[in-house]
Order: C-alpha cells, then structure tokens, then sequence
C-alpha cells in the first residue's frame, strides 16, 4: 500500500502513566492508523495496563523528548511528511488531551501487549494540522516497552 509509514522505538524505565509519542499532521495531508502496539520485552512479572490513541492540541515537549521521521515501507515512497515526538522520560511536558477522543482503549496483561489493529471503518483518522498520542494510562513497574505505530498519509 502506497504512502504506508512506520515508526518504532523503545522506552527505558517506565513508571509512571504518560503519553508514549505523539504524532504531529502537516497542513498537506491527513493521517490513518493503520495499527499499533506496545509491548514488553523485559517483564518477567505480568500486571495490568492500558493504552490507547487519543486526540491532542500540541506535541510532546520538553526535557527527555526526541523527534523521529518515520521509516516508509515502500520503495519509491517520498519521505513522510509527518513528525513523531517520543519520550524517554518523566520530565516530559505532557500534551494537552481533547475530552471524549480515546480510539483503542484497552486493558491488557503487559505480558500478552497492547495491540491496535481496527478494520477499516474503524480507522482513526487525524485532519490536516493535527495531533494524536498514545497515551500509557497506568502506571507499572520499570520495564522496557517496545513501541509500534503504521500510519498512511492521506492527500
């Protein structure tokens, strides 16, 4: 599919219910998700979380903040036009969240991860200009989360 793009990177020692990444939308374009994932690859102790999507009004700011250009998965793609803003730690200024936008809202076993794979019509769709997080809602021992999101860029 043409205009797919991925973005993944790893947090050391979270603790603590904070936003994950946040994804930020050009005026050019729109974005779906297509899917994503948090799981934990250094947890020999299972505990219940829960993630999600959820709509915001500014990026991810401040100290232990870092920007990544998503990876394209086809040959031929342009680059992506959007920005991907992912913490490492808890002096992160956390973005300010829309009321009632929460998309994969899910409880989990940290052992089994938090998967996002909608069908179609359930796709979370963010307009030109916009923002989204993945937000980590509970807190939980110090693990190290693998973090998975595939967008497609509309327009």
């Amino acid at each position: 599919m043409r205009g797919v793009y991925e973005s993944n990177f790893q947090w050391a020692a979270l603790t603590t219910a904070q936003t994950l990444c946040t994804i930020s939308v050009p005026a050019t374009i729109a974005i779906e998700i297509l899917s994503g994932s948090v799981t934990d690859t250094n947890n020999a102790t299972n505990q219940q979380l829960e993630d999600y999507f959820q709509r915001t009004t500014n990026a991810l700011a401040g100290t232990g903040t870092a920007a990544l250009t998503p990876s394209k998965t086809e040959v031929g793609d342009q680059a992506s036009a959007c920005s991907v803003i992912f913490g490492s730690s808890a002096s992160q200024t956390e973005p300010t969240y829309s009321a009632n936008t929460k998309h994969g809202l899910a409880g989990y076993a940290s052992l089994a991860g938090w998967q996002y794979a909608p069908v179609p019509e359930e796709r979370v769709t963010v307009p030109p200009l916009g923002f989204i997080g993945l937000k980590h809602n509970l807190a939980g021992t110090s693990t190290a989360w693998d973090v998975y999101i595939r967008h497609r860029e509309i327009g």
